[in-house]
């Protein structure tokens, strides 16, 4: 265990990432998302 430290650092950091994407990244549940088709010539597409 002479490298706790560095473990114990990459732990963190992993975690600290993993909390920043789950928070940042704005990701909608599977039953929120909804499928449109958007024809060549519709208005509403940007």
């Amino acid at each position: 265990m002479k490298n706790y430290k560095f473990f114990l650092i990459m732990l963190s950091f992993l975690t600290l990432v993993g909390f920043l994407i789950v928070t940042y990244l704005d990701i909608p549940a599977p039953s929120s998302l909804e499928t449109k088709t958007l024809d060549v010539n519709d208005d509403q597409a940007n």
